[in-house]
């Protein structure tokens, strides 16, 4: 039960990183007042 119970968790998080990216999260990244891709 543990193991099932870890296997979808870990599931998830591959799914959250490498989801494809929508349109409105490449315009936020995009935008220049975005303090999130300043290099920090």
């Amino acid at each position: 039960m543990k193991t099932l119970l870890i296997l979808i968790i870990i599931g998830l998080i591959i799914f959250y990183i490498f989801r494809p990216t929508t349109e409105k999260e490449l315009k936020k990244f995009e935008d220049n007042d975005n303090w999130s891709n300043m290099g920090f």
